[in-house]
């Protein structure tokens, strides 16, 4: 499911702000990060963490699934920002995330039946966030691309944080 265009432009704006160093560290850095650089390697990270994750006893199940949720965001604003142009920032950028997310919790189901349980990602995520911020943190110690991997996740947190931020308290 595509995000319009106007809330990929949305999200990547809360990548990208993610992603720049802060002001003392950007005087430092010779190469800034970017996200349309980044995500083709740390995707496959991300995608093999999601089962890390979900093994994690207690909320990591559900962390798991954020995560691969936001992948799904992740590769949807990838798709839509640094292979195509995009344009005005749209309201429902939050919301039409939200689906998405919850969309890909609910799981498969058959497309004449409903699916059998809903999630609800403003439940979810205040349980699964510090999961994914611990792994976060440890992703930076895989060899090879970990280092792109960490602050990809971390502005993945991020969207999910905008989302949480817009959706579940009346923002």
């Amino acid at each position: 499911m595509p995000l319009s265009p106007a809330s990929a432009t949305t999200f990547r704006g809360i990548i990208d702000q993610s992603l720049a160093p802060a002001p003392a560290a950007a005087a430092a850095a010779a190469v800034p990060i970017n996200f349309c650089g980044l995500w083709p390697e740390a995707k496959p990270i991300l995608q093999a963490l999601v089962s890390v994750v979900s093994v994690i006893p207690g909320a990591g199940k559900t962390a798991g699934q954020i995560l691969a949720s936001l992948i799904q965001v992740g590769d949807t604003v990838y798709q839509q920002t640094c292979q195509a142009s995009a344009a005005t920032v749209a309201a429902s950028a939050h919301s039409e995330a939200r689906s998405i997310i919850e969309a890909s919790l609910a799981g498969p189901a058959a497309p004449a039946a409903p699916a059998a349980v809903s999630v609800n990602f403003c439940t979810v995520w205040p349980e699964a966030k510090p999961i994914l911020q611990f792994v976060s943190g440890i992703v930076a110690f895989i060899p090879g691309v970990g280092a792109a991997a960490g602050p990809i996740l971390t502005a993945l947190i991020a969207v999910g944080d905008s989302i949480f931020q817009q959706t579940c308290h009346g923002g």
